[in-house]
């Protein structure tokens, strides 16, 4: 969301977008993966789009070792929910874990522009770098496995036997 935000604020950013210039788009996109906090790997950015108010693609930007299948949104349940919103309820941030390729993202779409917006910034972003801060609340180390059973994330504090207590289990 700080990201997203960070972003449809910015000057160069908002200029583009209100010209419909989609190279200028795309490079304020390609920026944002080389801020500190996605290069030092405190947030996992994948890909952010830029959608019309009627959630065309404007521009989008992948990192360079996503696995994401496909171009455009990654969830386009969130896309679609926000397709039916009327109102003033347009305005509002949309937020929600997807699955794509069998692997879980967080995804966020933000409204750009003001009281009538004049498109919509989807931010995705893989998980795993965000979820000590949960480790910490739960009081419990984490392990997240795909379906297929390969390994996505494990606390350093995971126990090698699997026998020393409380599992709990989250499904995408």
């Amino acid at each position: 969301r700080d990201l997203g935000n960070s972003l449809k604020t910015s000057t160069t950013f908002r200029q583009a977008l209100g010209h419909d210039d989609s190279e200028a788009l795309h490079d304020a996109l390609e920026q944002q993966f080389h801020q500190y906090f996605v290069t030092a790997n405190i947030l996992r950015l994948e890909r952010l789009v830029v959608f019309s108010t009627d959630f065309q693609i404007l521009a989008e930007s992948s990192a360079d070792n996503t696995t994401l299948e496909h171009a455009g949104s990654v969830c386009p349940e969130l896309i679609e929910q926000a397709e039916q919103r009327q109102g003033a309820s347009r305005l509002q941030i949309l937020a929600t874990l997807c699955n794509n390729n069998g692997r879980p993202y967080y995804t966020v779409l933000l409204p750009l522009g003001g009281l009538n917006p004049n498109g919509y910034l989807e931010v995705v972003t893989a998980p795993p770098p965000s979820l000590s801060p949960i480790e910490d609340e739960l009081g419990m180390p984490v392990q997240i496995r795909l379906p297929g059973g390969n390994l996505l994330y494990r606390s350093q504090q995971w126990p090698e036997s699997r026998n020393n207590g409380l599992i709990a289990r989250y499904r995408l």
